[in-house]
């Protein structure tokens, strides 16, 4: 429940960052990521970027109609962390402080504790009956009481990520599984470490 309310408190900060990122010359909508070392991205206009992120793993990109894309990354916040790697969406050249992230996909436990609290699952792409693509959280609770599983999607617009939370149900389950077996949404992978492709 606390990475739940983190998970919202997070996306809440982006939306002052990426109104001001909105505001980057049109190029911005062409770039691309041309390779990850370690904390540094090194863009396709062959910028470099440090985003105060560890250990990424460059895992998509979600175009934004009329502004900026939004790059999405598996990673640590941190080089001697007690949590993560998590999953982050972010603007080229924006920094991890003002970024939307959520948990990696797996698992998910307190430090310290054996049995897991929670188990998240994380999709990119059209997965959704939304336009263009998005980023999909699950969260399933497994405490009790037993609280509704819900879905966070994260759909990137020109000057902020939108959030949209709703519950989980079977039926929109089906819906992503289906995107994925048409290929229009794949399932980030990441029980242990750093999420990848």
């Amino acid at each position: 429940m606390v990475r739940t309310h983190a998970l919202i408190l997070a996306t809440g900060t982006l939306l002052v960052a990426s109104a001001l990122s909105a505001q980057r010359p049109p190029s911005a909508a062409t770039l691309e990521v041309a390779r990850v070392q370690d904390s540094l991205v090194v863009l396709s206009d062959s910028s470099q970027w440090l985003p105060g992120l560890y250990a990424i793993h460059y895992l998509g990109k979600l175009p934004a109609p009329g502004g900026a894309p939004y790059f999405v990354f598996g990673a640590w916040p941190c080089t001697e962390c007690d949590t993560g790697p998590d999953v982050f969406i972010l603007r080229a050249h924006d920094s991890a402080s003002v970024s939307t992230f959520v948990p990696r996909p797996g698992p998910q436990r307190e430090v310290g504790d054996d049995e897991p609290y929670a188990e998240t699952r994380v999709f990119v792409g059209r997965c959704s009956q939304q336009p263009g693509q998005v980023l999909i959280s699950t969260w399933h609770e497994l405490g009790v009481p037993a609280t509704p599983d819900s879905i966070y999607t994260f759909i990137p617009g020109a000057s902020r990520i939108r959030l949209v939370v709703t519950q989980q149900t079977a039926a929109a389950m089906r819906a992503i599984r289906r995107a994925v077996a048409d290929g229009r949404c794949r399932e980030l992978k990441g029980t242990g470490g750093t999420p990848r492709r």
